[in-house]
C-alpha cells in the first residue's frame, strides 16, 4: 500500500512539472479595436456608415490610386457615430481608396469607377 501511495504522491508533484509549456495568454482588450466601418453602393453614390467612434478624433478621405489626388476629406471630432453619402457622378474613371483613421487605427476600402458602374473592396 506504502508503494502505492508513494507513486501516486510523485505522479502528482511531478505532473505539473513535466508541463513547462505555458498557458496561452488572453488577448488584451488594446488588441480589438471596436471601429466599425460600412458601405453600401446605391445610385452612382456610396454610403459611408462609421459607428463605436468613442469621441476620438477620425479622419475619412476619398483619394486617387493613380495620382494621389484628393476628392473628399472630412474630420469627425467629438461623436460616436458617423454617416455620409458621397456623391460618385464627379469622379473620373478610375481606382480610388476611402480611408478611415480612428487613432492607430487605419481602414481602407478600394472604389473602382468605369464606364459600366462602381464596384467596392471589402474593408481591409
Amino acid at each position: 500500500m506504502k508503494p502505492l501511495l508513494f507513486s501516486l504522491l510523485i505522479a502528482l508533484v511531478a505532473a505539473p512539472l513535466s508541463a513547462s509549456v505555458p498557458a496561452p495568454m488572453p488577448a488584451l482588450a488594446t488588441a480589438v479595436n471596436p471601429l466599425i466601418t460600412r458601405s453600401s453602393l446605391g445610385d452612382n453614390a456610396l454610403m459611408l456608415t462609421l459607428a463605436n467612434l468613442e469621441q476620438t478624433r477620425t479622419k475619412v478621405k476619398l483619394s486617387s490610386l493613380s495620382t494621389g489626388a484628393v476628392y473628399f476629406r472630412d474630420i469627425v471630432n467629438k461623436h460616436n457615430g458617423y454617416c455620409i453619402n458621397l456623391i460618385l457622378d464627379d469622379l473620373p474613371e478610375g481606382r480610388f481608396v476611402l480611408s478611415v483613421e480612428k487613432e492607430d487605427v487605419l481602414r481602407r476600402q478600394v472604389i473602382l469607377k468605369t464606364a459600366n458602374g462602381v464596384m467596392c473592396s471589402d474593408w481591409k
